[in-house]
């Protein structure tokens, strides 16, 4: 009852905010000061001034899926994507049952389902040829840690299996199992070396398949290795790690072992285990392309870079917001509007614009992400559309609505007279829900790409 009530009062606040840019009063919500005598006033002529800074550190251990694959295409250059994870028993004592005869051992890597209930499956050029390879972790994937896209992970040299070819996302794989034959939806899958995975996994101690913890002692998991692509510029498979059951649904990992000609047991990802992507930016040896951060206090940029997995975000600054303030007394923001552009020469089916973007404001401490208030008010998302950030493909265009940031803003600059508060903007490509490797090149040319739309009050 009580979230019913939440909900129905965000509902009202909703539909003040929005009728409030048609009639000539103000909103009370804690931040805007209540209307005497107003009057309704619109601009969108406010300075910006946008430039792409380098992303932050971004955890990649928390993720609902992960990403492989290398793009090298000429706009953004080169980025790997790797990823490691636990392999957990089938159950408590497990033991093949005094089988004598292993047959092979498969690794299958699941991308996403293909009615795209789970997000886009790929980014980038699939023709291309890429090449991944297989590789034992040294050490346990902490489970009380967080880690990063930049976090170092301690794996084998030694290749224990490898892949070179096309992401097949469409055709289904076969698999036989002794005498029979069987298909299962279209995935990565490796053979991995025999003398490895009898020794390793068939031959194992039975102390190590007592319980997942002694098996996560004694069998750390595996990394799955983006070694480059090997015709093309390559592109990223978004791919799903988590359990397969017996391949009954249609995505998802498991590390297969086939013994006794029509036996296999799974060793699966299951939710307790741990799951890592990792991401390597470089810049190609054959040529030293653009690097696209721009140096801090450079003039506005007319295009701004945004990349996902921790690389580029584009910074926005309102210089000379609080000339409103100076202008007017007290000042009620009724609706405030951010709206940008991608330039389209650069989108295609393959390189498709970001579902969404998220606009953030650097933390006043570490100058890193952090939080608007209207995203913590009103939320992100569907269910919330007010906040905004989804790509309208129509328009073409972004659209965010940060109005209790801006009022928040003003409200402290005539309370302190300080312009502390006034730290810019960030554009992000968000790290997950959905997953994405994208990228994408903003129009930021002053009053054609990127705008500020604002109806504020003047109270007497």
């Amino acid at each position: 009852m009580e979230n019913n009530l939440k909900h129905l009062s965000l509902f009202i606040i909703l539909l003040i905010v929005i009728s409030s840019c048609k009639r000539k009063e103000a909103i009370g919500n804690g931040l805007v000061p209540d209307a005497v005598n107003s009057n309704i006033v619109y601009t969108d002529t406010l300075t910006l001034i946008t430039r792409t800074v380098i992303e932050d550190s971004i955890i990649t251990s928390e993720l609902s899926n992960n990403i492989l694959g290398t793009s090298n295409n000429s706009l953004f250059n080169l980025s790997h994507a790797n990823v490691s994870a636990q392999y957990f028993l089938p159950r408590d004592n497990f033991s093949f049952g005094g089988a004598t005869k292993f047959d092979s051992a498969v690794l299958y890597v699941g991308f996403l389902a293909a009615d795209g209930t789970e997000g886009n499956r790929s980014f980038g050029d699939m023709s291309s040829q890429q090449r991944f390879t297989i590789h034992e972790l040294n050490s346990v994937l902490d489970p009380a840690r967080s880690y990063y896209n930049t976090s170092f992970i301690d794996y084998n040299a030694v290749t224990l299996g490898a892949f070179n070819g096309k992401l097949n996302l469409t055709d289904s794989i076969t698999i036989k199992r002794g005498s029979q034959t069987s298909k299962i939806p279209p995935c990565l899958h490796f053979k991995l070396d025999d003398n490895w995975a009898k020794a390793k996994i068939f031959n194992a101690p039975a102390t190590a398949f007592s319980t997942n913890g002694d098996f996560l002692n004694y069998f750390k998991g595996l990394s799955i290795i983006s070694e480059g692509a090997l015709t093309g510029s390559g592109g990223f498979v978004y791919v799903n790690l988590k359990t397969l059951n017996k391949f009954s649904i249609p995505t998802g990992s498991a590390l297969v072992v086939y013994y006794n000609d029509s036996l296999s047991t799974s060793f699966t990802v299951t939710s307790s285990a741990r799951r890592v992507n990792t991401y390597n930016h470089s810049i190609p040896t054959s040529s030293v392309p653009q690097t696209y951060a721009h140096p801090a206090n450079s003039p506005n940029a007319d295009s701004c870079f945004i990349q996902a997995m921790g690389r580029y975000k584009t910074k926005i600054e309102i210089p000379y917001l609080y000339e409103l303030a100076k202008k007017h007394n007290n000042i009620a923001i009724n609706s405030a509007e951010l709206i940008v552009k991608p330039y389209t020469t650069n989108l295609t089916a393959d390189y498709y614009a970001p579902t969404s973007l998220r606009l953030l404001q650097p933390n006043a401490t570490d100058g890193k992400n952090d939080f608007i208030r209207d995203i913590l008010f009103l939320g992100n998302g569907p269910a919330n559309p007010f906040y905004g950030g989804y790509y309208n493909v129509n328009t073409n265009e972004y659209k965010f609505n940060f109005r209790l940031h801006l009022q928040e803003l003003l409200n402290d600059y005539k309370a302190t007279g300080s312009t502390a508060k006034n730290r810019g903007l960030y554009l992000i490509i968000p790290t997950d829900n959905p997953i994405a490797a994208s990228h994408v090149m903003l129009d930021t040319r002053k009053g054609s790409g990127i705008k500020v739309k604002i109806y504020y009050t003047i109270q007497n």
